[in-house]
This record gives structure tokens, sequence and C-alpha cells, in this order.
């Protein structure tokens, strides 16, 4: 696996990443000489690639906003997968529109799954702040269960339907992910969502603002 940036040792990893690293800026290897989509997949259906994928994904979450471009080889040198580091996605959400189609045709091939108004909307709020590997992989875990026909709004998990004003700790997750998963249960009636979780309404409420909790009606 080969790394490259613009210059200098790469932070917070060590061994072969680091030399590789090293490698790639000793031969003049730069990001800014390089020109790479967000991933150009070269054996997507390889089993290294397919191995290498969670390393790969932690690179990518590392390494976000960071001039860096990643490459996967085999023992050949055939290069197996180009990942390019970028500015946060969320500097540049308008991209959105055309990444999202792009991830949902790769990762649904050969069927088609497309994505309504209201999906988009909350995907392009979202901050990112695992950029294009965080994204890919809450898309990959939706296509589990929707392959094709049209991604909703509902098939998304809980983090991408509220917008926290603070980081939530372990059980706040838990918290926030149930009463998502009540509400659309309920079709958005906060009166029956808060029954099953056993708190009133006026609990829900607060809970739903102290969460940053904005369903699509």
């Amino acid at each position: 696996m080969s790394g490259c940036s613009r210059a200098g040792p790469l932070q917070g990893f060590r061994g072969p990443i680091q030399s590789s690293w090293q490698r790639c800026n000793s031969m003049g290897l730069t990001a800014d000489r390089l020109q790479a989509a967000y991933t150009a997949d070269v054996d997507i259906g390889g089993k290294l690639t397919y191995v290498a994928r969670p390393v790969l994904d932690q690179l990518e979450t590392r390494l976000a906003g960071v001039p860096a471009t990643i490459f996967l080889t085999d023992e050949r040198a055939q290069l197996l997968q180009r990942r390019a580091g970028e500015p946060p996605l969320r500097h540049h959400i308008e991209d959105m529109a055309e990444l999202i189609p792009f991830l949902l045709a790769k990762l649904t091939s050969p069927t088609s799954l497309t994505c309504s108004p209201a999906a988009m909307r909350l995907l392009m709020r979202a901050t990112w702040p695992g950029n294009v590997a965080q994204l890919r992989k809450i898309l990959s875990a939706v296509v589990q269960h929707r392959r094709s026909g049209v991604l909703e709004a509902s098939d998304l998990p809980p983090e991408c339907q509220t917008v926290s004003r603070r980081v939530l700790g372990p059980l706040e997750s838990l918290e926030r992910d149930a009463i998502v998963r009540s509400l659309i249960d309920a079709k958005g009636n906060r009166s029956r969502a808060a029954r099953p979780l056993g708190v009133s309404r006026a609990t829900i409420y607060r809970k739903i603002h102290d969460y940053g909790i904005d369903l699509p009606q």
C-alpha cells in the first residue's frame, strides 16, 4: 500500500505505512501531481481489495482533508484501488448530488438504486467528519436491505436523521437512535412515538430538540 502527500512525515502512522509514505515522497509522487476522482476502483471484486477495505476506510478517515492519495497494489505492483484525499466533504457539499448516485451505482450494480430528494437533503446537511469513507459506509449498510428502487429518508440510519449540536456519548447515541426509530414507526407522530419508549410527550419533544432530530414530513 502506498501513500502520497505534499511533503514531510505522515503524522500518526508507523511501520510499513510510514515507510511507504516516505518512499513516495522521495520519488516525488506527491498529491498535487496526481489527478484522481473520489474513488477509482480497478479491481473492486478482488479478494485483496475486499480484505484491505477496512484498512483503506480507516486510512481515508484519518486522512480526511489531507491532500493525499492512497494506492493499493498487489505483489506485482498492479494497481488494485486508488483513493484520493480531498478537502472535507462538508466544504464542497454541492458535490454530493453527483457523488451519492456514483457510490450507489457501484454498490448496487447490476441493479439500480436512486436517492429520493428527501434522503438527499438529509445526506447533504450532515457534517461528515469521516469524509467519503463515512458516506460509503452508510450507503453500504443501506443497500443491504434496499438494493433497487428509491432510497427514502426512512432508509437512512438514525445518525443521518439528526443534526447534533455536540458529540454524543454512547448512551445518548443509543437513546437518540431509539427515538428516531420510534418516530419513523409512528410516522412522525410525537405522542405515539413516546408511548413505546415509556416517556411523556413533553420529554420526547425535549429530546428531539436536544438531539437535533428533524425527520422529513
